[in-house]
């Protein structure tokens, strides 16, 4: 005991006392801060996990919405895998898809079934007049259609025509003669019992020469003609993609977005988008294990759209940041991938696969 101790002295703490306090106090204020740190991280962790696994199960809620509507003639589902050459290379300029991952066109009708018109009707008779760019028919052949009540204004049916995209085909003409085309609201009229159907031949997208810009629709039929009867159907034409910022993105044909945005981000930190289809190529209503594909290279199947009635879709999500006590690893391919990843991180990822059979196109 010290002097000033046994003589009562009052005054406070030794200098090697408060030093060995200090230096209690480091210990346990350096052991709060860690365990204080490593909390926080696993709670951010744990965060992101928590919003990986929302935006994938949002992501593919969205997109199966609107692949089961698919149908209603025409080419309602249209694949564009990262091989399938030119026609995936404009689209993926077009849109600013992420390199190697796949891009889905599909189409959902809002009316019962497609209206046919001939192609040689006369002036005020409903048919398909492809270098005035529209359509004329009856206006009860668009029953159906939300909002269409007869009678009906010109205006009225403008307005509600303008919020769709028109699909144009030739049931004798080869696939790729399907046209889906934003309608111009300002040139939707009636006459009489007739509504007259104006569209803009394909520059409704922020690129020209799309899967299905057709102008004018079904040149190139087998005989050289044009052929006598050409079908319509009025619906939305959405396009699903990876954007380059890892965004799932979904583009309305003929939506109203911000300069050089296209489209609404469904899903962040996505880094790779795949489709799989399967086509029941001999009309049989069952989906065989040699009927699943991914590209349209496999000589196999019939190419034919029209028969496809089931999709798989994958996403590969990521973390916003990485995890420090995770092991470096390299980031998983999904099936038919060719998206490069670069070096092995630490980032957590997870897949997400849905199987989607499309009902609206399963009538032969």
């Amino acid at each position: 005991m010290s002097a000033r101790r046994a003589n009562g002295d009052k005054g406070g703490f030794t200098l090697v006392e408060l030093l060995i306090a200090l230096a209690i106090g480091s210990v346990v204020m350096a052991g709060a801060v860690g365990m204080f740190r490593s909390q926080r991280i696993a709670f951010e962790l744990m965060n992101q996990m928590k919003i990986m696994e929302e935006n994938g199960r949002v992501a593919m809620d969205v997109m199966a919405r609107e692949f089961r509507k698919s149908g209603g003639g025409g080419v309602p589902f249209v694949p564009l895998d990262s091989t399938a050459g030119a026609a995936y290379a404009t689209a993926q300029t077009g849109l600013g898809a992420k390199a190697g991952t796949d891009i889905v066109e599909v189409f959902s009708s809002v009316l019962r079934e497609p209206v046919c018109l001939s192609t040689a009707a006369g002036a005020g008779l409903p048919g398909y007049n492809a270098a005035a760019a529209n359509l004329k028919a009856y206006e009860t052949a668009l029953i159906g259609l939300p909002g269409w009540i007869l009678p009906i204004t010109s205006a009225a049916a403008g307005a509600l025509l303008g919020e769709y995209t028109v699909l144009i085909y030739a049931p004798s003409c080869p696939l790729n003669n399907n046209c889906t085309q934003d309608i111009t609201e300002n040139n939707a009229g009636i006459a009489g019992d007739k509504v007259q159907i104006g569209y803009s031949r394909g520059q409704n997208l922020d690129y020209a020469n799309r899967p299905h810009d057709c102008d004018p629709v079904v040149v190139a039929c087998p005989s050289g003609t044009v052929p006598d009867t050409v079908c319509f159907n009025i619906g939305s034409d959405v396009y699903f993609y990876v954007n380059a910022n890892n965004q799932l993105m979904k583009y309305v044909l003929g939506g109203t977005y911000p300069a050089g945005v296209k489209g609404e981000v469904i899903a962040d930190y996505v880094e790779d988008f795949q489709v799989s289809y399967a086509q029941d190529a001999n009309a049989d209503n069952l989906i065989q294990g040699t009927e699943w594909r991914h590209t349209a290279s496999n000589a196999t199947l019939v190419d034919d759209p029209t028969k496809v009635r089931m999709a798989k879709i994958s996403i590969l999500m990521k973390s916003k940041n990485i995890d420090p006590a995770k092991t470096t690893t390299l980031a998983p391919l999904l099936e038919n991938s060719t998206v490069a990843f670069g070096a092995a991180d630490k980032y957590r990822r997870r897949v997400f696969a849905r199987t989607i059979r499309l009902r609206n196109m399963e009538v032969n």
